[in-house]
């Protein structure tokens, strides 16, 4: 588990947002958990019919996955990886 920089959560895992600061030469990275972050949507805790949880995105073809027991499996093209 891993600490959110904004909320101080514990989640599973984060993803880094990029801002710019006041003087738009830098950008500060955070590593925010997914209701931090603004462009992150809510797919990933999205329950579906079969019991598993809606995970990532499918590398081959972007699709929906869901995750269970370690395997994500796409919706729309049937690949399967793990995690």
């Amino acid at each position: 588990m891993a600490e959110c920089d904004r909320c101080g959560d514990e989640v599973p895992r984060l993803f880094e947002h990029h801002t710019r600061t006041e003087t738009m030469t830098h950008r500060r990275t955070r590593r925010v958990c997914a209701d931090c972050h603004p462009s992150v949507s809510n797919a990933s805790r999205i329950p579906v019919p079969d019991g598993g949880i809606r995970g990532a995105i499918c590398p081959t073809c972007s699709g929906a996955t869901i995750e269970h027991d370690g395997v994500y499996t796409c919706l729309e093209c049937g690949w399967t990886g793990s995690s």
